[in-house]
């Protein structure tokens, strides 16, 4: 499979038949425009109610496969049913219809009629399309798959138009641009690729992953994203719930490689979903994988190195829901619970950055006859805040609001300053700890917390009748005497629309608030609301992303610990029913918006000790090295071995490569070929601005050009040197630096 570019498009050559594409040659196909269809900023086409449109291609062929994509903008107020987005110019068959509700049908002709289950936006451009394999259908909308059904037959594109079939006047009302067929049906994994290839001024969209799984942030595995030495780490569940990491370079302005760090155990639970900390050292820390078993926990092998981790499972044989943090002390924290839903609630801590863990406290006894959950936060001078909710263990219904701190000689209070003896059991919270009282009638769900310079909580929670699905967002504040309880203002359906709370001063929060009245369950838009009172009062400052508008669901704000930048807050993800979907969407948010990922090849991407080559069969490919140049020459003949993560190399212009190695994917399924070379040999150039150690008695063959920059050449480990240094980017120097055998240094 070879790919070639064709407007803004990446078309797939052995199966590509014929793209609407600028300049709309007819080169390719007998594209008429009809009627009203016209050029609009030699981008797209632009429909107005045109009664025939454009004939797909003049390719007279029974094609037993098929695939149709394209890029539609459809204009509102259109209150006709069964708009055409393609049809049948001859026979008034084998339709593709928008519906009036915003549906996408397929019916006639080989089609059984079936519609879509997501419904496109108006006056928004989308990718929208279809594949047909000999006896099934598939819909997808911006890459996802939203519907099936079956069909039998062969399909001659010569009979086809865009935007109408003629035989009615439902002709499209919009725009179009890039429409592509193809002679066979294409994977998942294609058609995200041609979504995220589109072109650049059709895609709205800001997320910086599109492999997210469901629930990829859970609300109390924290932290999820955190910054340290101008790099923001972002952990998420990805493919098959496996933990992945990225990372945003605040130096380049860029991302990162996104990653896969470890194995998720668990199978469609997102209890799973990862939390990272990096120490004070650089280690970098992941806890994933563990529903009431052991807990997977990674560290890496070297400070702020992704390149390698351990897997170390010491941590807990029984364990779920861990919260990361350090302390002064430079001892590892991590709040969790023991196993299952009745298990106690403890913190454990480690002195050596996780080579060991101790039994710190017992938080809370969870059999007593309700259970808790507990979302922890680092507060000032080494204060740890708790706030938490009871479960009803007979009916599951979450109640109440809890609050309690650990100060920094680990003694216990409430909010008042009443000690507290641990372990905490249901009556003693209720007692004593109680925040807000719903008295198991107004369900509540796990609230969040921020912590101000004083040390004092601010906690945003969602309450409803859990026999309902009406439910409000309101904060709770210390007032000196009791706590005082604020509506905020907005609504959702499900005790499972999260929120989370941004404190920028002692005055101002932010709280993004999951809301929608849809009934649809967990997940809605994603809102910010703000408070410059404290908590006193709230506006909704913008709504981030609206669920009526882009017809997803998003849920699960996690804020950045650490975070100095205000155009870096929170990252949030899409939310869906199928546990099976991949493809769902991950978003990093701040003040300038949401921050999408820059899928350009960039130098950040390469600071590991590996030669990395992209890689696709039976061509020429590039070969990039660590400082990503690309002056190795290419590869010829790579072919997959047995279909396997392994490729067999039959030929190369680079000679090292000799044998099978270990594919790689990075986050447009882009493969590369990763060959790890032996780090303690001092021949491999060690990239930009970094100072080059030679040992002469590795008896280095240098014969590629090596920037290094601003970095420093020394030799060590023997006298004998045998070649020319060029120095072309060296203005007031001769053309060589010639080093004899007596290391002697001769110039011109």
């Amino acid at each position: 499979m070879s790919l070639m570019s064709m407007g803004a498009m990446a078309i797939i050559t052995d199966s590509f038949i014929a793209n609407v594409t600028n300049p709309y040659s007819t080169s390719q196909g007998n594209y008429n425009l009809l009627n009203n269809a016209s050029y609009y900023n030699s981008s797209w086409l632009e429909f107005v109610n045109s009664d025939c449109s454009i004939n797909m291609l003049n390719v007279d062929e029974d094609l037993p496969q098929f695939s149709y994509f394209l890029w539609i903008n459809a204009n509102e107020g259109d209150d006709r049913d069964n708009i055409n987005l393609m049809g049948d110019g001859d026979s008034n068959a084998n339709n593709w219809v928008l519906r009036k509700d915003r549906q996408l049908r397929l019916v006639e002709g080989i089609f059984d009629d079936y519609y879509s289950i997501k419904k496109i936006t108006l006056n928004t451009w989308q990718f929208i399309g279809f594949t047909y394999n000999g006896s099934q259908t598939i819909m997808y909308i911006n890459g996802k798959n939203c519907s099936s059904g079956t069909a039998t037959g062969t399909i001659n594109p010569s009979d086809l138009l865009i935007g109408d079939n003629c035989f009615s006047s439902r002709s499209f009302n919009g725009s179009i641009a890039q429409a592509i067929i193809y002679n066979r049906s294409l994977n998942n994994s294609e058609i995200v690729q041609l979504y995220q290839s589109g072109f650049s001024g059709l895609r709205t969209e800001d997320y910086f992953s599109m492999r997210s799984s469901s629930e990829s942030f859970l609300r109390i595995n924290s932290p999820s994203g955190m910054y340290y030495n101008n790099i923001t780490y972002v952990t998420f569940a990805g493919d098959f719930g496996d933990p992945y990491l990225t990372r945003y370079n605040h130096t380049s302005d860029s991302w990162m490689v996104e990653q896969k760090v470890g194995t998720n155990p668990l199978v469609e639970d997102s209890h799973g979903s990862p939390s990272i900390y990096i120490d004070n050292l650089g280690y970098i820390h992941i806890f994933f994988g563990s529903h009431a078993g052991v807990q997977q926990y990674l560290k890496s092998d070297n400070p702020e190195d992704v390149s390698s981790f351990t897997l170390k499972n010491n941590f807990a044989t029984t364990s779920t829901y861990p919260s990361i943090f350090q302390l002064s002390d430079d001892y590892l924290y991590v709040v969790h619970r023991t196993g299952g839903t009745t298990s106690d609630w403890e913190i454990k801590n480690s002195s050596d950055y996780g080579d060991n863990w101790d039994l710190l406290d017992t938080i809370s006894d969870d059999t007593n006859p309700d259970y808790f959950y507990w979302n922890a936060e680092k507060g000032y001078n080494d204060y740890i805040h708790f706030a938490g909710i009871s479960v009803n263990y007979t009916n599951g219904i979450r109640y109440n609001i809890y609050y309690f701190y650990r100060d920094n000689l680990g003694n216990y209070y409430n909010i008042s300053g009443g000690t507290i003896t641990l372990p905490i059991n249901d009556s003693f919270a209720k007692s004593n700890l109680l925040v807000y009282a719903s008295s198991q009638i107004n369900s509540t769900n796990i609230p969040a917390l921020a912590i101000n310079s004083s040390n004092k909580p601010l906690i945003v929670f969602n309450t409803g009748n859990a026999t309902s699905s009406i439910y409000k967002f309101k904060s709770a504040r210390w007032g000196g005497s009791a706590w005082v309880i604020s509506d905020i203002g907005a609504m959702a359906d499900s005790k499972f629309d999260f929120c989370e709370l941004d404190i920028r001063n002692d005055s101002y929060y932010d709280a993004y608030l999951v809301t929608n009245e849809a009934d649809y369950g967990r997940g809605g838009s994603m809102d910010r609301w703000s408070s410059y009172d404290s908590g006193s009062t709230w506006n909704r400052n913008i709504i981030v992303l609206n669920e009526s508008i882009t017809g997803e669901h998003y849920n699960d704000p996690k804020k950045i610990f650490n975070s100095p930048f205000d155009n870096f807050r929170i990252v949030f993800d899409e939310y869906s029913l199928d546990f099976n979907d991949f493809t769902l969407k991950a978003f990093m948010y701040g003040d300038s918006g949401l921050i999408n990922r820059n899928y350009s090849f960039t130098q950040s991407e390469f600071n590991s000790p590996f030669i990395r080559y992209m890689f696709n069969e039976n061509e020429g490919y590039e070969v990039f090295d660590s400082s990503g140049n690309n002056n190795h020459g290419t590869m010829q003949n790579a072919t997959r071995i047995n279909d396997s993560n392994k490729v067999l190399l039959v030929e190369s212009d680079y000679s090292l490569i000799t044998n099978q190695f270990t594919l790689l994917e990075d986050s447009l399924d882009r493969t590369y070929l990763e060959l790890d070379y032996d780090d303690s040999s001092s021949c491999f150039c060690p990239g930009l601005n970094s100072n080059w150690e030679i040992n002469l008695s590795d008896n280095c063959i240098i014969d590629f050009d090596c920037d290094i920059g601003n970095g420093n050449i020394s030799f060590v480990g023997g006298t004998i040197f045998n070649g020319t240094i060029t120095a072309n980017s060296l203005s007031n120097m001769p053309p060589t630096l010639t080093i004899d055998s007596n290391a002697n240094l001769i110039l011109g």
